[in-house]
């Protein structure tokens, strides 16, 4: 049985919208797919919808990315591979990716396993606890300028935690960013420009096993209709995130992680989810 256009698009908007709040987009796929039945697409189409919200992610921060590696090449042809604040920037987000990369790469197909609703319930309402006490207590005093190697570091070994479902990768960055004190628009800034290198490695994966695997019309069809919706969702939530945070607080997205975790246990509790 195969994904409708209807469930496809559906599933694309979800997981542009999930990926990039600090809510959990494997979380939510993995509801959605239970409470309505979907038939599961597979390992390719998520890859497909991670590519999607990619796009979105490079459309949107294309002057900061093209200002980072202009930077970065101009430095190096001078011999000078630290100091300057993009150049800076273009190694914490490497050192940022490299745990949960590693981490990816080790335990991925073990992790994917891990659909269990009870323990996505415990993750969404645990990491939303820690969201809630980091946006309260974090200082939010630091720019994008005070990052350092030790903060990109911790980042990314925070970031290793969100392979499991529940957690939210956009999440923890956010939440480990605000107990280093940076400001809450420069830790979503940063939790989605440390995510680009992740998403492309997937992304990479993606393009040579659908190559391999030689799909059919209806299954690009599929395939294009959930990079489409995941890119176009993801575009729009990326900005309203970072505009409604220049004021805003995590609150509304910790109390809806509550919320969330304690539906998927009553629902599990009565059957309809397993």
């Amino acid at each position: 049985m195969k994904l409708s256009i209807i469930q496809t698009i559906i599933l694309g908007i979800i997981q542009g919208l999930t990926e990039f709040l600090p809510i959990s987009s494997s979380g939510h796929l993995i509801l959605v797919r239970e409470v309505f039945h979907f038939p599961d697409p597979g390992k390719v189409f998520d890859v497909i919808l991670h590519m999607g919200t990619l796009i979105a992610l490079v459309i949107y921060f294309w002057n900061d990315l093209t200002g980072i590696v202009k930077s970065f090449i101009k430095s190096a042809k001078k011999g000078k591979f630290y100091g300057d604040k993009n150049v800076n920037l273009f190694w914490f987000l490497i050192i940022s990716t490299i745990p949960g990369g590693l981490f990816g790469f080790i335990f991925k197909d073990k992790l994917e396993e891990l659909k269990n609703v009870y323990l996505i319930s415990v993750l969404l309402i645990v990491f939303g606890i820690l969201l809630l006490v980091s946006d309260r207590v974090g200082k939010k005093e630091k720019s994008m300028e005070q990052l350092t190697w030790k903060d990109a570091v911790f980042v990314g070994l925070m970031q290793a935690l969100a392979l499991f479902p529940g957690v939210s990768r956009s999440g923890v960055c956010m939440t480990t960013a605000l107990f280093l004190g940076f400001t809450r628009e420069v830790s979503a800034r940063f939790s989605f420009l440390v995510s680009i290198p992740l998403i492309a490695g997937v992304s990479a994966y993606g393009v040579i096993k659908i190559i391999g695997d030689n799909p059919d019309g209806g299954a690009i069809l599929i395939y294009a209709v959930g990079l489409v919706t995941a890119a176009v969702s993801g575009f729009f939530c990326i900005k309203f995130l970072l505009d409604y945070l220049k004021k805003g607080t995590f609150l509304g997205f910790a109390i809806y992680r509550f919320a969330i975790g304690l539906l998927l246990i009553i629902l599990g509790l009565m059957g309809f989810v397993g």
